[in-house]
């Protein structure tokens, strides 16, 4: 994908940090000219060589030939910013933050496998030592395990595309940076993110929510 150098990082620490605060990854793969996109976890090893997750095994994306080659884009915080967000006089533009990446994908059916990617999604995804943890023992897990398929992409090539105004003075930059994220927290109320899901209106005044 084309993009300005000063857009453009490899920078391993930054690339990690977002990954692991933002793991929701679009994953797209095209065999035989048709195209699959999936959304799902994914996680990257300390090394940087691998991402890995699971999938549900009725997905038909994950029944593909094994080693297939594969894109992964993972999506930060991204915002419009009007020029009167800046400190100058500036033209508007689109800041955000992504990684880029792209290698071989590989699927796995076997559970014990399988399981330790669970429980490595568990403790990935957790904010305290008193959150749920997968457990052997688990009868939820036992039942389950069956419809899971493991992911493992081998890395290729992984980049950093933060734009966020570095064209500009860092006042500017500053600037910037503060707008996005106060559109970013302004967007994610529950209000608004439940004017995307088709329940009764009941169930919303229950829950002290307007609908």
């Amino acid at each position: 994908m084309f993009h300005y150098p000063q857009y453009r990082s490899t920078d391993a620490r930054r690339i990690a940090r977002l990954i692991r605060r933002f793991p929701l990854a679009l994953l797209t793969t095209c065999v035989d000219g048709r195209w699959h996109a999936s959304h799902l976890p994914l996680f990257l090893s300390d090394d940087q060589r691998t991402l890995c997750g699971h999938a549900d095994a009725a997905n038909p994306q994950f029944a593909l030939p094994q080693r297939t080659p594969v894109q992964v884009v993972f999506s930060g915080p991204q915002g419009y910013v009007p020029p009167q967000a800046y400190v100058s006089r500036q033209l508007p533009t689109w800041n955000y933050l992504r990684v880029h990446a792209q290698g071989t994908l590989n699927v796995d059916a076997d559970p014990v496998r399988n399981l330790s990617l669970i429980r490595l999604a568990a403790e990935r995804l957790s904010g305290s030592p008193h959150d749920f943890r997968v457990s052997d023992d688990d009868e939820r897990i036992a039942r389950w395990i069956g419809g899971v398929r493991g992911i493992r992409i081998e890395i290729d090539e992984i980049e950093g595309r933060f734009k966020l105004s570095q064209d500009k003075v860092a006042e500017d930059v500053v600037a910037a940076a503060r707008h996005v994220a106060r559109q970013s927290a302004e967007a994610q109320s529950a209000d608004w993110l439940l004017s995307f899901c088709d329940i009764p209106v009941g169930a919303l005044a229950e829950s002290g929510v307007a609908p």
